[in-house]
This record gives structure tokens, sequence and C-alpha cells, in this order.
């Protein structure tokens, strides 16, 4: 398994409350119920990255957004859209450190794969970070 980590002496940019509930209104674009339902928890999921790395030592990117994926999926911050927000939420942290999920995803791809997930009872960090590692690459300059 290969590792997608910034180069020594490249900070990884973390996500913020504030962009995490504005990744919520796109998310809300498809539809839902707007509002929030677990602010605590949510706070929490999105801290869970950056705890991993800092405390952790964690510097793989496909890891860490995986985190983000998984923490705000479950934490239901949200009173809707919280995968879509989730999705949405670890593609930006990772298009913020330079890796973009491989064009040949369709755009449904991503939301059966999460439904399958959960009805299988299999929606993991471990499973979330294998889907993200067979289909990102660094970003091309």
């Amino acid at each position: 398994m290969f590792s997608l980590a910034p180069e020594e002496g490249v900070d990884i940019v973390f996500l913020t409350i504030e962009q995490i509930d504005y990744f919520h209104e796109l998310a809300l674009k498809e539809g839902g119920l707007a509002g929030n339902l677990k602010t605590d928890d949510l706070k929490s999921a999105i801290g869970r990255p950056m705890t991993a790395h800092h405390f952790g030592g964690i510097c793989d990117l496909l890891n860490l957004a995986a985190r983000y994926w998984h923490g705000i999926s479950i934490a239901h911050g949200y009173c809707d859209a919280n995968k879509r927000t989730a999705f949405i939420s670890a593609i930006a942290f990772l298009e913020a450190n330079g890796i973009e999920i491989d064009e040949s995803v369709s755009s449904g791809e991503p939301g059966r794969f999460i439904e399958e997930q959960f009805q299988a009872g299999t929606f993991t960090v471990e499973v979330l970070e294998q889907y993200l590692r067979t289909r990102c690459r660094w970003i091309e300059e």
C-alpha cells in the first residue's frame, strides 16, 4: 500500500467548521432538510484527522480524508445530508492538499458505494481509505 503524504516541511491543510458548514449547504442543493442536530459531535468528528496527525503521527492524506468522511458521516451533526457533506469534505481536504479524485469516477459511484457500506455494516475508516486509495492521485501542476 502506497502512502500519499505531503513532502517533508509541507504543512497539511485541515478543514474548519465553517468550511464543513459550507459543504453542507452545497450538499443540500441536491435536497434535504437544513439544520443542525449534534454540533458537538460534528466538531469532534472534524477534529479527528487533526488529532490523528498531531498525536498519532499519521501523515497519509488518504487516511486523514477517510477520517473526515467517516467521522462526519456518523456524527449526524446535521438534520440531513451528513454522508454527502462528509464525502464533499473528504474530497475538498484532499484537493486542498494537492490530491484529486480520478475523473473516471462517475458522479453516482460514491453515493452507491456509501449506501452499500452502510447497509453491509462495513462503513469503516479502513474501507473508505481503500476506496480513496484506488481512485486518487496527486494533482498535476
